[in-house]
């Protein structure tokens, strides 16, 4: 706790925490109203621009993926709804401020504090929106929703909510898997409350997806922490199973609308008919154009609403929707970004927490798109934290961090060391004058 708010304090002036604070405000919109949206274009500029003055390289598939893209909306009669030329440049810009487009040390340490400081603060969101619930504090046209269909949009404008629970669950439990002999005893117990808080928040919220991003992002995290002492593996998996045997119990209430409005009363498999019909759409527009597909951030079916909300759409997926908008060419550039960086975090031989933090983090960001389809989508927090998490795993992997940039308590350390040096210094000077 005391590593945490230490961090903060270094680092509250930043470029990162203010960033932190403007997709923060984005994701409380239902209470603060658009002050969040109308700061994000003029802060992805600016962090743009400031990553292309310190670039120390340029990554030549990212170049190639917006070629792809690009080549999408040309070779594609895209409706005018869709505004597609501000889409195509806005996501260009977001991929030169969040991915590794451009990159270099000083770009990378500020994405990694950025991606930290979001992951910190969905915590807070989510705490923050089970004190409203619980307080009844929640507009009667939410609770209205909620009760018709079971899903909880807490203060954000759409189905982000979820995916933030399962971040935010990540975060503590990441957290707690290194650090829980460090804390006292008060420090472990408000863990465990923020914990008991982002799991129901997180289930209220009624994402199957994000259940399942979150249980696989536990059992890695468990297996990569356990991985340098294999006998600790069978006592892991009885940990483990213990502990979502207790969960289900204990979270049973908060699983109503999985449970009755989701899975229709039967848990003993996963029912995918609210998304099969999107899915199947998203095949049958890769089949009619499977090179370079229907067109960059677009969909066959557009609803009225969607062209009467300047193009606002959802896809069911954000995987089947790269193979859709951008063919096989964007599929192949997509299969490049990710597969180097998750072998790179499997095989990394580093135990420490900020390896720990990025696999939880990263398991997330690979099952969500399964059935959220966030990945080109410029105006959602989650596209800007998709491209981030890309983005700091490949500094990692390609030697501009390291994992000392960002374990708290390693800092703490080394600062008290430094101070026990400085402090000893002066003592010796001070009895040398006398």
């Amino acid at each position: 706790m005391v590593a945490i708010i230490n961090y903060l304090r270094n680092y509250w002036k930043s470029l990162s925490f203010f960033i932190a604070v403007v997709f923060f405000l984005m994701d409380m919109v239902r209470l603060v109203g658009n002050i969040g949206y109308v700061l994000y274009y003029p802060f992805v500029l600016v962090l743009a621009v400031y990553c292309l003055f310190n670039k120390e390289r340029t990554s030549f598939i990212y170049i190639l993926y917006i070629g792809v893209c690009f080549l999408s909306i040309v070779l594609n009669d895209i409706p005018a709804f869709y505004s597609i030329e501000f889409r195509f440049l806005a996501f260009v810009l977001v991929l030169l401020a969040f991915s590794p487009l451009v990159n270099g040390r000083s770009v990378a340490l500020l994405r990694l504090r950025l991606l930290y400081f979001v992951t910190l603060l969905s915590v807070v969101l989510v705490f923050f929106n089970f004190i409203i619930f619980q307080m009844g504090g929640v507009s009667e046209r939410l609770m209205q929703i909620y009760h018709r269909t079971g899903v909880y949009f807490g203060t954000t404008a759409n189905n982000e909510f979820a995916t933030l629970g399962a971040i935010s669950t990540m975060y503590i439990i990441t957290f707690l898997v290194p650090f829980f002999k460090k804390l006292r005893i008060w420090e472990f117990g408000v863990f465990l409350v923020l914990l008991f808080c982002c799991i129901t928040m997180m289930l209220i919220a009624s994402s199957r997806t994000a259940l399942i991003g979150t249980i696989v992002s536990i059992v890695l995290v468990a297996v990569y922490a356990s991985k340098d002492n294999l006998k600790q593996l069978p006592f892991v998996v009885a940990a483990l199973t213990a502990f979502f045997v207790l969960a289900f119990f204990v979270f049973s209430d908060s699983m109503r609308g999985i449970i009755e409005y989701k899975q229709a009363g039967d848990i003993s498999n996963v029912n995918v008919r609210s998304r099969e019909s999107m899915w199947e759409t998203r095949l049958d527009e890769f089949k009619s154009s499977p090179l370079y597909g229907i067109g960059f951030a677009t969909i066959s079916n557009p609803t009225k609403y969607s062209q009467s909300a300047g193009g606002v759409i959802e896809a069911g997926s954000g995987w089947l929707s790269v193979l859709s908008q951008t063919g096989i060419l964007g599929g192949v550039c997509i299969i490049y970004m990710l597969i180097p960086n998750i072998l790179f975090l499997w095989k990394n031989k580093e135990r420490s927490y900020c390896f720990i933090w990025l696999i939880g983090l990263g398991a997330i960001f690979l099952v969500s798109p399964i059935s959220e389809a966030y990945i080109t989508s410029v105006g959602a927090v989650l596209c800007c934290l998709f491209w981030l998490t890309i983005s700091v795993v490949d500094s990692f992997r390609t030697g501009l961090l390291k994992s000392r940039d960002l374990d708290p308590f390693l800092e703490l350390r080394k600062k008290a060391y430094l101070n026990k040096i400085k402090d000893a210094v002066r003592y010796r000077s001070l009895h040398a004058k006398h």
